[in-house]
């Protein structure tokens, strides 16, 4: 093995924090589309959702991106990564890093490096702030990098690269199935709950009580206390009190996951982001209700774009087709029997997708102590 060197980042490339964006001072006579910390994910940057600032002609090379460029998130998630790999002029805002990297190394080599440190939490003391953490310049340049010469950077990046391809290829094909059955558990539900003779049709609020419980800040919150908080995407923490002493059904209806619905246990606090359907009276079944929600395309009555969400006022366009109680109770149990092997493919897609992660934490952890390239020396 060849012997390695270890340096900061600051020795070792030119680094760049973004333009701070004023909007009182833009005058569209010299906009430039930007890049914000959303923009940079693992790997790519998306170009879907893009704002724009004035660049002067003297701040391009300060404030442009190149070809090859190693983008670095200073908020968001940060230290997330990205090579900026477009032919085209593109800024960037202060809540990104531009690094340029010197002659002894590559910017592939020091992204892989930095997923490394970030998927480890190797640089974790690093980021200051306790709610929004932020990645200083200095703090960045301060990271230090061990690396081979660049022949042998060359030559880890590019077994790195065949061995996550196909990691990613066997991970696309597991969430396609897992998106699949996804998909043939709503169309499913949808069928067993609309097509049933003798229904009455009726809107969503003259059966069930639809409300929105209090939305409880972070202080609130009590890691000892005895009942825990259910939010938008599972449990987040505990409270001292409860506020319903049965399961409730609920839709999420704020952020990304607007639509989502979950059963939540008795003696648990439910947040703001999630809405409460609870039956009024006998005539529906909570479990019918459960599927009858998860059966349905909320996509019509989601609003917003930055903050999508669900409204109370909304469910007024909601419609249910409505049986009676033993034939809800009849496609209840047909529903949960049937859909018991769907639910284990789902739980078994989430399995393989955390055994990737730690996979791919493996091979960049086999990288960059130098044993991917000392077993292919040996083979």
């Amino acid at each position: 093995m060849t012997e390695w060197k270890t340096k900061t980042v600051g020795e070792l490339a030119d680094t760049q924090l973004g333009k701070m964006l004023n909007k009182n001072k833009q005058t569209g006579k010299h906009s430039h589309p930007y890049l914000r910390s959303l923009n940079v994910q693992w790997g790519k940057v998306a170009l879907s959702d893009l704002n724009e600032m004035d660049i002067l002609p003297e701040e391009h090379e300060k404030f442009t991106l190149r070809q090859g460029d190693l983008l670095i998130c200073e908020g968001g998630e940060s230290g997330r990564a990205a090579i900026w790999n477009c032919d085209i002029q593109m800024g960037f805002q202060n809540a990104l890093h531009r690094v340029k990297a010197g002659s002894e190394i590559s910017n592939k080599y020091l992204f892989y490096y930095f997923e490394w440190l970030v998927k480890n939490q190797l640089i974790e003391h690093l980021f200051n702030g306790v709610t929004i953490k932020h990645f200083p310049q200095e703090n960045l340049r301060s990271v230090e990098v061990s690396y081979p010469p660049l022949p042998e950077q060359q030559k880890i990046v590019e077994i790195l690269e065949g061995h996550l391809s196909r990691l990613d290829a066997a991970l696309a094909d597991v969430k396609q199935a897992k998106v699949k059955a996804a998909q043939f558990c709503r169309s499913f539900i949808h069928e067993m709950t609309t097509s049933v003779d003798g229904s009455e049709v009726m809107n969503i609020l003259d059966i069930c009580d639809v409300y929105q419980p209090k939305t409880i800040s972070t202080r609130q919150l009590i890691p000892d206390g005895e009942f825990p908080v259910y939010g938008a995407n599972g449990q987040i923490g505990f409270y001292d009190e409860f506020n319903h002493e049965e399961s409730e059904v609920t839709v999420t209806c704020r952020g990304a996951t607007c639509g989502t619905v979950n059963v939540i246990p008795a003696m648990s606090w439910i947040t703001g982001n999630a809405m409460v359907f609870s039956p009024k009276d006998d005539r529906i079944q909570k479990g019918y209700l459960e599927y009858v929600l998860r059966g349905m395309d909320w996509t019509p009555i989601i609003t917003g774009t930055a903050q999508p969400q669900i409204t109370r006022t909304s469910m007024k366009d909601v419609f249910i087709n409505l049986p009676n109680p033993k034939i809800q109770h009849e496609i209840y149990m047909k529903l949960e029997s049937a859909l018991t092997q769907v639910t284990k493919v789902s739980i078994l897609s989430e399995s393989i997708d955390l055994q990737g992660a730690n996979l791919r934490r493996s091979l960049l952890h086999s990288a960059f102590t130098g044993q991917l390239t000392k077993e292919v020396a040996s083979v």
